[in-house]
């Protein structure tokens, strides 16, 4: 029972830290593709001989493409939490059971 109760935490504590690991990755490439925007909005909008009504319907229109993109992305990003959060409530389930288990043999009390 005990190597059972070892490889199962060896399991989740990977299975977590890969989730972590996973996220970390998309949260960095949200932060560069926040950062493209900004500086090719701002050179699209000093470059080109707009009026202010033009920069501001450009503004919008980057803006919006740029919203679709981060939903997209952030899509993963919330798998990737509901599988974590799922994997640390089983964890903690599997911890339970074998507190419950162990407690039930060290009063001696089986009920299989």
């Amino acid at each position: 029972m005990k190597r059972t109760r070892f490889f199962l935490r060896v399991f989740f504590l990977l299975l977590i830290v890969s989730t972590l690991f996973y996220l970390n990755r998309k949260s960095g490439v949200n932060l560069d593709t926040i950062t493209r925007f900004k500086l090719e909005t701002v050179n699209k909008m000093q470059t080109d001989s707009l009026d202010n009504k033009d920069k501001f319907d450009l503004l919008v229109k980057e803006t919006t493409k740029f919203n679709q993109k981060i939903n997209e992305d952030s899509a993963h990003a919330q798998e990737a939490i509901n599988i974590l959060m799922g994997t640390v409530v089983i964890f903690i389930i599997s911890e339970l059971l074998f507190l419950s288990k162990g407690r039930r043999a060290f009063t001696g009390k089986d009920t299989s």
